[in-house]
């Protein structure tokens, strides 16, 4: 189980509905045909085919849960990703933030999972050659580039200005905690003054 860290602000994600149910609603129909296909032709090819019919229909609407479940918040130091199954926390490194253009004249090129149907999400290839990870739910022209411990992590958000502030303050917020560490004194040497008056 992951540490609760309060966030220092929690992003919409840009998103596309209609792009989004896309390929949910293309497994949902050929599994629906097939559960069709299956009592129409009965015995046990039919049973066979109706139940993968009703597998298609499940991954549909695990599909359709998982990309709608996806969210950003910003930590102290730290991106932190969220989905159905699953979490991941992005420590921020040195580095400058950058706006690449993914759409129109000038545009980087981009190929990564489902992006023909103008969503993408998980690992991607940038300008053919750096392996990055996106967030990206709708076909949004730009994207925000961070630089993390784990690679460089693209994220298409609904206002970039908010997500720049945000990131701006997680650093700060890093900066005076591990100021605050660095000024405590070791742990040994409180630990040896204390035995030594105890002595005294």
């Amino acid at each position: 189980m992951s540490e609760e860290i309060t966030p220092i602000a929690r992003l919409r994600l840009a998103r596309s509905p209609l792009r989004l149910l896309t390929a949910p609603f293309v497994f949902a129909l050929t599994g629906a045909s097939a559960v069709f296909g299956g009592w129409v032709l009965g015995g046990i090819g039919g049973a066979g085919l109706a139940i993968a019919g009703s597998l298609a229909i499940g991954s549909a609407l695990f599909l359709a849960l998982f990309v709608f479940s996806v969210s950003v918040a910003i930590e102290p130091g730290a991106v932190h990703l969220r989905w159905l199954t699953g979490e991941r926390r992005y420590a921020l490194v040195r580095g400058s933030l950058t706006r690449v253009t993914v759409l129109g004249a000038g545009r980087a090129t981009l190929r990564a999972r489902f992006g023909a149907i103008g969503w993408s999400l998980g690992r991607a290839e940038l300008r053919g050659e750096e392996q990055i990870d996106v967030v990206r739910l709708a076909a949004t022209p730009t994207m925000i580039v961070i630089p993390t411990d784990l690679g460089r992590l693209a994220i298409a958000v609904a206002s970039e200005t908010e997500l720049i502030e945000a990131l701006g303050t997680a650093a700060r917020v890093q900066q005076r905690m591990e100021a605050t560490i660095a000024a405590r004194p070791p742990v040994a040497a409180v630990t040896t003054e204390r035995a030594h008056g105890n002595a005294c």
